[in-house]
């Protein structure tokens, strides 16, 4: 009989590391030539250029410009933090909190989340003119 050698398990952990990287370095260069060039002038090349990554990465990863903007909204929206803003924003809504700290919470949070998301919003909406996929995003 023949040794059977055991095989190491894949750690895919590297990979994936890498790829998280990627995708954070795809969305910030895509965020910058949105809001600078504006939505129907950026092309994917222009954005894999500025990140150092491919085309076929982005459409692999985003499926093109739609689903950029996607990432860039929830990425927006999640907030500074390890906590994401909606789960800050949800635990604000306890019966028992006093009335004076749910009020400063929520200042706090919209003063964090507000600059970064209203700038997005305004892409959206001017995208969602030309481009049905992003007119979902608005609804």
């Amino acid at each position: 009989m023949a040794d059977v050698k055991k095989k190491r398990p894949y750690d895919a952990r590297r990979r994936q590391e890498q790829a998280a990287h990627n995708r954070g370095k795809i969305t910030e260069a895509a965020e910058r030539r949105f809001l600078r060039d504006g939505y129907s002038v950026t092309t994917i090349a222009a954005i894999a250029a500025d990140a150092g990554v491919s085309v076929d990465t982005i459409y692999k990863s985003f499926g093109g410009k739609p689903g950029l903007v996607r990432a860039i909204r929830t990425q927006a929206l999640e907030g500074e933090g390890p906590v994401p803003a909606e789960q800050r924003s949800d635990a604000l809504h306890t019966p028992e909190g006093d009335p004076r700290t749910v009020i400063e919470a929520w200042g706090a949070l919209v003063t964090e989340v507000a600059p970064r998301v209203a700038p997005i919003l305004l892409l959206i909406r001017s995208a969602a003119a030309t481009d049905p996929e992003v007119m979902a995003l608005l609804g």
